[in-house]
């Protein structure tokens, strides 16, 4: 389990989320334990958090 958190390009903090790894890709879970969006990576977890700020 990584827990992470979101900067927009100012760098102010967004959000917090959680990602986890269950059978073979990761889940995102934001700050409240709810599901966001699953990825094959967390590297493409990570751009989809990015795309989204």
């Amino acid at each position: 389990m990584l827990k992470t958190t979101s900067q927009n390009r100012k760098g102010r903090l967004l959000m917090y989320y959680e990602f986890r790894w269950v059978c073979g890709h990761v889940e995102v879970y934001d700050h409240a334990g709810r599901f966001c969006f699953s990825a094959d990576s967390e590297q493409e977890a990570r751009e989809e958090l990015s795309d989204a700020a």
